[in-house]
């Protein structure tokens, strides 16, 4: 009878170990990514487009652009459309908004960039509208924020998408070859569309395939900066130049430097994993080969490099024309080649709960964080940590209830002034030169602040248009250091400590920073073509304050400085917009107790009671097992002790 009690309590012992500290981390949050078909790739489109109308909207180039269709697509045969879908916050863009383009394939059959751009898209779109619950009646129990916190993300990582879906606007285009995607074939009817661009490419041989005709269409109707278009078959991150027309040896791209610093980031963000190496990265004529009509130097230098830029003159599909394309080819545009085989195994991808820990890598979950990594890039950005030893949250930033900025109230200040010291880190950049912290007499507008193109430090005058708009005013500089971006193997980049002066009860403290100024100053003689500066919207917008360019009604205008959302301090005076008298509040903290647990997971009652229930058949069964194990012993002793009797018995006996 013993022992059969002591295995059942051993037993028992052991399942609630198991439940207690492995299956959370083993069976709990494991959602694994999925290669979707043509009709899953729709459903999830329309699926985020419906769920999160604020954030996303869904088109086709046909609706939109009036392209034609080619093929039939999906289980049901319908015809192909060439789908796009925008994220952003109208409440939040306008014409400076940078544009940022993401395309997950040109060829059908490299599969790893259509999962990773879709679930990226899902991703962003749940993370801001968690955020706007968490600021409403629905606060953390609403629908958003408990996906978001049943994968095991924590609340941070939701404030960083939300803000960046509110600064920046993202197409993204999963499937641009729908055909060859639904038919997993590289080509669409026989055409390479990465041959299929205007550059460098003879005019009948571009734009035959409505492929090529969907990207035209989505760059001439905006002004993107940034871009990425994955491939398969290789590991590689790649940048121009990649055209024979510049396969000079010993030449780099007038934007190398910047284009060599964004690359770096995204390979060491992405990192590796077992059966791949991590991204190598370089130019495209060094790493992969220089080809004819190819996307990546369209997307850079259609704009600009007039004599590779070519009118296409295609007679499929009943022709097409390309139209003017203006501003909108000065692109950095980013070439992924996502894995060694163009279809990996599903189990290779990595799993939801893994993209922001990098833990259980996959081609999913690096593919995912290098492109937050660019998106990210696209802007530089203070991000307020401390303010008066006090956790700070940005609310012009994250909050989402209306445009306009100026949300940033707290209490304090005196009469005559007096110092506050202020943390903050600078992201969207690779090195910050130098910044400047000054108070401003008076209350500001994040959105006048955000049209300021120079800073002049003399006991600083702002310029505004030409003409001073704040004169003499106290500020504090401080040396440079790194941004978010410098080793994201290693860190988040530099905590930059600094004093506000002079702050009294009606005034404002703004951060201004510079950064990446290198980007601008390489040697030109060593560019193709030679001693022409930076071309890319990208580099010109952080570097040359007299830059300035415009298409398809967005702007791009150069600065140097770029600075913080507002602290204003005081009561908001009358007609303010909103009132936050303190940032240390539950609300802006970690999610831990009080209904989440240590991962930000929501919990119940039910759970709750079950841990613990979980907890006491622990210690019951640890309790049993020690009394049946002490029981065992005493017993086995005892006839220990009579064996020992009796044998000296029968030695006295034999005596």
């Amino acid at each position: 009878m013993l022992p059969l009690l002591l295995r059942i309590a051993v037993k028992a012992t052991l399942t609630a170990l198991f439940i207690l500290f492995i299956a959370p981390s083993k069976l709990a949050t494991a959602k694994p990514f999925t290669y979707p078909t043509y009709d899953d790739m729709v459903d999830l489109l329309h699926s985020t487009s419906s769920t999160h109308p604020r954030f996303s909207s869904l088109s086709t180039s046909q609706s939109s652009f009036s392209l034609p269709t080619v093929g039939t697509c999906g289980a049901s045969s319908t015809p192909c459309k060439n789908y796009f879908l925008t994220l952003q916050d109208r409440t939040f863009t306008s014409e400076l908004t940078p544009d940022i383009f993401l395309s997950g394939e040109v060829h059908g059959d490299e599969t790893v960039g259509p999962s990773t751009v879709l679930y990226l898209s899902s991703l962003l779109a749940t993370a801001s509208s968690c955020v706007l619950e968490h600021f409403t009646d629905d606060g953390d129990s609403g629908s958003n924020c408990i996906e978001w916190y049943s994968l095991g993300y924590v609340f941070s990582d939701a404030l960083w998408l939300s803000r960046l879906l509110k600064s920046r606007r993202i197409i993204i285009s999963p499937a641009s070859n729908a055909l060859g995607f639904s038919q997993v074939k590289r080509a669409e009817n026989g055409i390479d569309p990465n041959r299929d661009f205007a550059y460098d490419q003879d005019p009948s041989n571009c734009f035959r395939t409505v492929t090529g005709r969907h990207i035209n269409e989505i760059f001439k109707n905006h002004l993107i900066q940034l871009s990425i278009t994955f491939h398969g078959g290789m590991t590689a991150i790649a940048y121009e130049w990649g055209s024979p027309g510049h396969n000079v040896k010993g030449t780099v791209s007038p934007d190398n430097l910047a284009q060599k610093e964004l690359t770096r980031g995204m390979s060491d963000y992405a990192g590796t994993f077992k059966g791949e190496v991590k991204y190598p990265y370089n130019s495209m004529n060094r790493i992969v080969y220089p080809v004819h009509g190819g996307m990546e130097d369209w997307a850079y230098a259609g704009s600009w490099d007039t004599g590779y830029f070519v009118e296409c003159d295609p007679t499929t599909y009943g022709g097409y024309s390309q139209g003017s394309m203006g501003e909108s080819l000065r692109a950095f545009n980013v070439l992924v080649e996502a894995s060694r085989i163009k279809k990996p195994s599903e189990s290779s991808l990595g799993r939801w709960e893994d993209v922001f820990s990098g833990d259980n890598n996959g081609h999913v979950t690096r593919n995912v964080r290098l492109s937050l990594l660019t998106i990210d890039m696209a802007e530089p950005y203070v991000e307020v940590l401390k303010f008066g030893g006090k956790d700070f949250v940005d609310y012009d930033a994250v909050a989402g209830l209306g445009a306009g900025g100026g949300r940033n109230w707290v209490e304090g200040g005196a009469e005559d002034g007096g110092d506050v010291s202020v943390e903050f880190k600078v992201h969207g950049c690779v090195t910050v030169d130098e910044s400047i912290v000054v108070t401003v007499p008076g209350h500001v507008n994040s959105t006048l602040l955000w049209s300021l193109q120079e800073i002049t430090p003399t006991r600083y005058n702002v310029i505004f248009d030409g003409a001073i708009l704040y004169d003499n005013i106290v500020g504090a500089k401080l040396n440079g250091g790194k941004g978010r971006w410098a080793e994201p193997e290693k860190g988040e980049g530099d905590v930059f400590m600094g004093t506000a002066g002079g702050v009294g009860e009606e005034s404002s403290v703004v951060i201004f920073t510079k950064v990446d100024k290198s980007w601008g100053e390489e040697d030109r003689t060593l560019f193709e073509p030679k001693n022409v500066g930076p071309q890319s919207h990208y580099v010109n917008a952080r570097t040359n304050t007299e830059y300035e360019k415009s298409h398809a009604g967005k702007k791009v205008v150069g600065r140097i400085w770029w600075p913080s959302n507002p602290i204003n301090i005081g009561p908001p005076s009358k007609g303010g917009i909103g009132h936050v008298p303190d940032y240390e509040g539950e609300s802006f903290k970690e999610k831990k107790g009080k209904g989440y647990d240590e991962r930000g997971n929501v919990t119940n009652g039910e759970s709750e009671a079950a841990e613990f229930s979980i907890i006491w058949v622990l210690v019951g069964g640890v309790l049993i097992t020690g009394a049946l194990i002490a029981a065992r012993r005493k017993k086995r002793r005892a006839m220990i002790e009579e064996y020992e009797m009796v044998n000296r018995e029968d030695v006295a006996d034999s005596v």
